[in-house]
């Protein structure tokens, strides 16, 4: 799965959303957020969207040290290391194409979601993009998911407001 859209759109929130319900009913979740690392956006993030919720043991966040493809990918070689793998995101990372093609040809029977910033000029992106099954557009708080499997319905990230200040959905 490919996760992209504009900065400030909602793209880390729709992420945790989706990585709360995989780590809840799918099994556990390696989350590495490249980008923010485990910032305080991140961290207010994670309590807008209830994360403390998940079931130890569940949703892993990787080290600083997996900031590196290599460090990264041997992490994910031992046992343990979650069913579903998060990449947030592939533009700080500065994730190949031949990198991507070791993930997916390496780890087959794990679900690979990958975050990107939309960017038309990223040639890796762009053919990153063609290996996936599944597209997401993050937009405006709105994910627009293109599929290969159906169920292309549009999914509202933030939905109301309080005080003025909009919330996320909590599911």
């Amino acid at each position: 799965m490919l996760i992209e859209g504009p900065s400030g759109h909602g793209k880390t929130e729709y992420l945790l959303q989706l990585c709360k319900v995989l780590a809840v009913h799918f099994g556990k979740v390696n989350y590495n957020n490249v980008e923010q690392g485990r910032s305080s956006s991140l961290q207010d993030a994670m309590i807008r969207n209830a994360m403390q919720e998940i079931p130890p043991g569940k949703f892993i966040m990787a080290e600083k040290s997996q900031r590196i493809f290599k460090n990264w990918f041997a992490r994910l070689e031992r046992p343990n290391s979650g069913r579903v793998i998060v990449l947030d995101s592939l533009d700080y990372m500065k994730l190949t194409v031949d990198e991507f093609k070791q993930l997916h040809e390496r780890f087959k029977h794990k679900s690979i979601i990958i975050v990107c910033w939309n960017d038309p000029h990223d040639a890796h992106a762009k053919k990153i993009k063609y290996l996936c099954d599944i597209k997401v557009e993050v937009k405006d708080y709105v994910a627009r998911i293109r599929s290969r499997f159906g169920g292309n319905k549009p999914h509202t990230i933030w939905n109301r407001q309080h005080n003025g200040m909009q919330l996320p959905i909590l599911q």
